[in-house]
């Protein structure tokens, strides 16, 4: 039994075989139908449509076929009938064919002519898309539907007619039709889904017979506008430039009347409660509007481009204002804001170019990215006294603004807030800010002073770079980082006090401060970043904080007027022209924790004329290359001092015991050697230090102000005595003028601090 199952069964597969192998279930003259009872519909050979490119040049579907002595009538075109076929180029249809399925005529690539017959009620999804070579498109009288994506894609179609058949025009129907410049509508369209139109880029012309049908598609559940892109609207033959909403619409649909650059006004009536996406946006000859009482929201880009839209008054109903909701309004020379607005969005009123002044709301709470950027007349602003943040780029541009008062209760300033405000001279940040952004006011070049409260915790990147006019500035005390080229290029800024709390300052935090005079690091600082103070000209002293270990590339490169350094002791490295182009430094102190000091740190720093080397041990640093001969001073817990490579005109080395020396310590020996008086012998058998050709014996500790052999605070006090009375009894004046400048000043009694803390603990 079981055998006789199998024999049986393979006997039926073998009998299913050929029907399943064909799609079609005849041909004559070339062309492949189906039989579906009494009527045949046109279809492909084979399995797949892609698998024969059967048809060929021109294809005429006639109203009947004959198979078997039977004659059938041809009543549709099947689906994926011609799919993808590249050899088609024209179809005539009888008026008995009267559906065309979906996907039919899909990506017929060179077919540039189709006819429609009459009879056809219903153009399926896709059923010409991709048609990239149809330009020619005649629709028979009796279609009722288009579907959705029909004719997407067909670029070289440019005008279309629809017959006054057509109720429905499905999604996307026509999208992407590049070479599409005129639509004539017929009268019985009621329904144009999503998109149908969006992507005909140059569609310039739409005539329609019945503007409540077409208002209809276009505001009912807030369809997306399927004229997207059309230019000029046409009403009985007449180009509408006025526009009377009927009043039985609630909403005005998105994208409703985008790029209708005819028109010039329109009339909203009271039961409109919403103005969708773009509704209006880039109508460029509008030039009034008024929104009833009656909307609540204001989609994004609404208006945005109706560059001759010149005031708006937005109601106390409207509660959203979308992003970019005028955008682009370049006359608007005025804007009333409602009292139930509770955001300004991001966009909302940016490069509205005419505008002078605005009143934000009490409703408000946030004002969103570039909401007013590239405002360029904006001179005034008011905020209501409910703000919390200023959104990034806010007032960027806003190049009338000249000052700014904000409220209590703003907690951020967001990243290039008001960047680029040219003539604002002055800003008042209240106490309940927590945080500046980046860039927030780079670029203000009449902006005077600055005052960031305690409140402040975080103040960006570039904060205030570029802002030319700035004299003073008083940071946050609680701020404990300066922040990557916060005040470069503040070129009058003359004094800034560093916080205690900082524990780094950035890279070209202060670059290109040109009349910054002094600076104290204080000792909560430990890293400094490169070209921090690069090119501060001014700049005549620092105090560098006893916590850094490093000294970056070309932090005080350029400061050509500083005249003296202490590197403090705990400092590692110094950086690539850390202290190049110093014109007019002469005393520079380098503590023996030094490991790492390149060959140009002290590059063109033609004029030093005084090195003290302080600390203990072995000096280890590197190469110490300075273009002069200098007079250099050694303490006495030094006990190495290798690979220097100086030419001294000087050398004033306290040690009792000579330090080694190498081949590089010393490139000249023709100075004077000035050494303790009972070293001299020892000095004079050493290995190179023997070869000084003047070895004298009056060298005592460098600073050592009262002659007691010890640098300690008893020689402060002598130094602060001698400042106060002149008084000369028991100075030492050559130890007591720590910066070798021929005078002794509070400068050489703060050096001489820092040497009694950095180098003896």
């Amino acid at each position: 039994m079981m055998k006789t199952s199998i024999k049986t069964a393979l006997l039926a597969l073998t009998i299913l075989l050929p029907a399943l192998a064909w799609a079609h279930d005849f041909e004559v003259d070339g062309i492949y139908y189906n039989l579906n009872g009494n009527e045949a519909t046109v279809t492909y050979q084979g399995m797949n449509p892609t698998q024969y490119d059967e048809y060929t040049g021109q294809v005429v579907i006639p109203e009947t076929v004959t198979h078997d002595g039977i004659t059938y009538a041809v009543t549709a075109i099947g689906p994926n009938a011609f799919e993808r076929n590249s050899n088609l180029t024209s179809v005539e249809m009888s008026n008995a064919i009267t559906a065309i399925g979906d996907y039919a005529f899909s990506y017929c690539s060179r077919m540039t002519r189709i006819v429609i017959g009459n009879s056809v009620t219903h153009i399926g999804n896709g059923a010409f898309s991709y048609c990239d070579a149809l330009s020619d498109l005649t629709l028979g009288e009796a279609v009722h539907f288009i579907g959705s994506w029909a004719f997407s894609s067909c670029s070289n179609l440019t005008t279309l007619t629809i017959p006054n058949s057509v109720i429905s025009i499905g999604e996307s129907a026509f999208r992407n039709c590049s070479g599409l410049t005129s639509v004539e509508m017929g009268t019985a369209v009621t329904d144009i889904a999503k998109d149908a139109f969006v992507g005909c880029s140059n569609l310039q012309r739409v005539t329609t017979t019945n503007i409540a049908a077409w208002a209809k598609t276009n505001f009912e559940n807030e369809k997306a506008n399927p004229l997207y892109f059309a230019k000029h609207l046409y009403l009985n033959g007449t180009e509408v430039t006025n526009v009377t909403i009927p009043g039985y619409f609630t909403a005005i649909g998105s994208y409703a009347f985008v790029g209708a650059t005819s028109l010039t006004s329109a009339t909203i009536p009271s039961s409109i409660t919403s103005i969708g996406n773009g509704a209006f946006n880039s109508c460029t000859n509008l030039t009034a509007v008024t929104i009833p009482n009656s909307v609540t929201a204001i989609g994004k880009s609404a208006f945005s481009g109706c560059s001759n839209l010149q005031n708006v008054t937005i109601p106390n109903s409207v509660i959203t204002l979308g992003s970019g909701a005028f955008a682009d309004c370049s006359s608007l020379t005025s804007v009333s804001i409602g009292n139930s607005v509770t955001t300004i969005d991001d966009m909302t009123f940016c490069r509205c170019q005419a505008l002078t002044g605005v009143t934000i709301p009490n409703s408000v709470t946030a004002i969103g990215s570039n909401a007013f950027a590239g405002c360029s007349n904006l001179a005034a602003v008011t905020f209501g006294n409910s703000v919390t943040s200023i959104g990034s780029a806010a007032f960027i541009s806003c190049s009338s603004l000249t000052s700014v008062t904000l409220p209590e209760g703003v907690t951020t300033i967001g990243a290039n807030a008001f960047q680029y405000c040219s003539v604002m001279t002055s800003i008042l940040i209240p106490s309940t800010v927590t945080t500046i952004g980046s860039r927030a006011f780079s670029s203000c070049p009449m902006l005077t002073s600055i005052k960031v409260p305690d409140s402040v915790t975080t103040l960006g990147n570039s904060a205030f770079d570029g802002c030319s006019s700035m004299t003073s500035a008083t940071l946050s005390n609680a701020l404990t980082m300066i922040n990557y080229g916060l005040f470069r290029d503040c070129t009058s800024l003359t004094n800034v006090t560093i916080p205690n709390a900082v524990t780094s300052i950035g890279n070209t935090a202060f670059y290109g401060c040109s009349a910054l005079t002094d600076v104290v690091i204080p000792n909560s600082v430990t890293t400094i970043g490169i070209s921090a103070f690069e090119n501060c000209s001014s700049m005549t002293s620092v105090s560098l904080s006893n916590s850094i270990t490093v000294i970056n590339d070309n932090t005080f490169s350029g400061c050509s007027t500083l005249e003296s350094v202490i590197i403090p002791k705990g400092v590692t490295t110094i950086g690539y022209n850390a202290f190049a182009n110093c014109y007019g430094l002469a005393s520079v102190t380098i503590p023996t924790t030094i490991t790492s000091l390149p060959y140009y740190a002290f590059e063109n720093c033609y004029h030093i004329s005084s090195l003290t080397l302080t600390g203990e041990g072995e000096w280890r640093g590197g190469t110490i290359m300075i273009q002069r001969p200098v007079e250099v001073y050694i303490n006495s817990q030094i006990t190495g001092v290798k690979g220097m490579y100086l030419k001294p005109s000087h050398v004033y080395c306290t040690a009792m015991t000579p330090p080694v020396c190498d081949g590089n310590s010393f490139t000249d020996y023709s100075g004077t050697l000035h050494v303790p008086a009972s070293a001299v012998a020892a000095y004079s058998t050493a290995d190179y230090w023997k070869n000084f050709t003047h070895i004298v014996g009056d060298a005592t500790e460098f600073g050592d102000v009262n002659m007691d052999g010890s640098v300690n605070i008893s020689d402060v006090i002598s130094a602060i005595n001698y400042l106060s009375n002149n008084d000369t009894t028991g100075i030492n004046i050559v130890n007591a003028d720590m910066n070798n400048d021929g005078t002794v000043t509070i400068t050489d009694v703060i050096a001489l601090i820092n040497m009694i803390v950095g180098s003896n603990d």
